[in-house]
């Protein structure tokens, strides 16, 4: 399934992250959109593995307080980024589901017998936004074609 890149009220339709946080990881380079638009008289582009990452910080930064410091869930996110769908599906499938930042920054698979909070489940984050942007595709309105 080949899904169209998104624009930047799409991501934020989808991720539930708010505008002024997005706007501050841009200017603070965390999240560089896939077109390198600057947002002024160009639209912004997000690839579904952009938006599964800031969509994953915030639900993150909103179920864990530890997790609640903006630059915490801007690292989580450039973590995300820094995959292919290809390497994201691979460590799901090895049961590597948790962004873990401690150390070097990478997937686990939770502790065996571990009931896993759903909020920190990377994979059902990710299958999760997959859905939203299917059926924002098939929405009347086009998908990635407005800012």
């Amino acid at each position: 399934m080949s899904i169209a890149n998104l624009t930047t009220n799409e991501l934020l339709e989808v991720s539930g992250l708010p505008r002024n946080v997005l706007e501050k990881w841009i200017r603070e380079r965390m999240l560089t959109p896939m077109n390198g638009a600057a947002g002024s008289g160009r639209y912004r582009a997000w690839s579904p593995i952009q938006v599964a990452a800031v969509t994953y910080a915030a639900v993150v930064g909103r179920g864990d307080p530890v997790a609640r410091t903006e630059g915490y869930a801007a690292l989580v996110a450039r973590f995300i980024v820094g995959h292919s769908a290809e390497e994201l599906e691979a460590a799901f499938a090895e049961g590597r589901r948790v962004v873990v930042l401690v150390g070097e920054p990478r997937l686990i698979a939770p502790p065996t017998g571990v009931r896993l909070p759903p909020h920190l489940d990377l994979a059902r984050t990710y299958r999760r936004v997959l859905q939203r942007i299917e059926a924002l595709s098939s929405s009347p309105a086009m998908l990635g074609t407005a800012n």
